[in-house]
């Protein structure tokens, strides 16, 4: 009975020991990280730094465990392992002209504002009576879309500072794109894109998109291509999976390519180059086909894309023809498919912003 006592007197005594220097350790650390002279390598060094994540009164840090998305510079990094000393530039696309205009996001409406102010276009259609016209919206998801004024021919076309409003949440405000097409038209002819340019909201957060600024942006209008002849056409499927960011590219058939040189059946294959701010990175190809106009390929490429720099990457998908007359394949067509592609290609990029699932489409095959 009188061991027993000793003992419960002597766990006491410890118990009570190991308290007291923990309300001592406390105290200290406390006084100093308020005067300044505590380091990280003295909060992680320290007994406290250990025992705050299963003490109940612990005093926890919460610099020292940062617990957050992908930071800058690993996205960063992510996209250096994308460059390689192979890389190859691209020519760069047709410009139909500039626009201008302005953004500015109101946080309190949870609206964002967009005024179109000028367009200047590179050169003038032979139409003297055409008319033209500014669409916009916002992507992934499609939003109402606006349409400005119609402007009369000219080399500027001024559309007095029109302003459209988009109901977009701030949550969602750095996920969305706003995409501007300019249209023309005259009163014999359909209405006709004529270019394109899309704007990434998250590309403008260093300027104070979301601090309720107004930025003022002149950007390029990238000409939307046009088919010069039968091409033929190719059939691809997009998926996108954010959890492994990879991006999958199943190349499915191809129908009515034109024949060789020779009058014969191309010997044809897709080559698929990923190209970021420019500049090839990375290519692949499928099998090659023996002489068939509409070969199937159903071959299926896959690339590893960070998902913060997607927006800043596209794909560029040719169909080439093997030759023994020269050194190089001859190109049958090609497709451009990205944020900044236009018409059928962007649109089937959007889809695969979207859903989680491959989307499968033709493309008309252009020179």
């Amino acid at each position: 009975m009188a061991l027993d006592l000793a003992a419960v007197i002597v766990v006491s005594v410890v118990l009570s020991l190991l308290i007291c220097l923990y309300i001592a350790l406390t105290i200290r650390f406390a006084l100093r990280k308020a005067s300044g002279r505590i380091s990280d390598d003295d909060r992680r060094n320290s007994f406290l730094y250990h025992t705050a994540a299963w003490h109940p009164f612990g005093v926890a840090d919460t610099k020292c465990i940062p617990i957050q998305p992908r930071t800058y510079d690993e996205l960063r990094r992510s996209e250096e392992k994308l460059v390689d000393s192979g890389s190859m530039k691209i020519p760069p696309e047709k410009i139909a002209g500039k626009i201008k205009l302005s953004l500015q996001y109101d946080s309190m409406r949870s609206t964002l504002m967009a005024t179109v102010h000028t367009v200047d276009l590179q050169e003038l259609p032979s139409t003297l009576d055409a008319n033209y016209y500014v669409t916009l919206k916002i992507l992934p998801v499609n939003h109402r879309s606006f349409q400005t004024k119609a402007v009369k021919r000219d080399k500027s076309l001024d559309f007095l500072k029109e302003t459209f409003e988009f109901r977009v949440t701030f949550e969602k405000l750095h996920a969305q794109s706003l995409k501007m097409t300019l249209c023309c038209f005259d009163r014999f002819s359909q209405h006709e894109p004529i270019g394109e340019q899309t704007v990434h909201l998250a590309d403008l957060e260093a300027r104070g998109l979301s601090l309720s600024r107004e930025i003022t942006l002149l950007r390029d209008i990238h000409a939307v291509p046009k088919a010069s002849g039968v091409l033929g056409e190719l059939m691809i499927s997009l998926g996108y999976l954010r959890l492994t960011e990879r991006l999958t590219i199943v190349v499915i058939r191809a129908r009515n390519l034109p024949v060789n040189e020779d009058k014969e059946d191309p010997v044809s294959y897709v080559e698929v180059s990923l190209i970021h701010e420019g500049r090839i990175l990375k290519q692949k190809k499928t099998v090659v086909k023996e002489e068939n106009r509409s070969p199937v390929f159903n071959e299926t490429l896959t690339f590893h894309i960070p998902v913060g720099i997607l927006h800043q990457t596209s794909f560029m998908l040719s169909v080439k023809s093997q030759t023994l007359k020269r050194t190089e394949d001859d190109l049958l067509g090609k497709i451009f498919l990205g944020p900044s592609s236009t018409g059928g290609e962007f649109d089937h990029w959007n889809e695969m912003r979207i859903n989680n699932k491959p989307i499968a489409r033709w493309h008309k095959l252009l020179d």
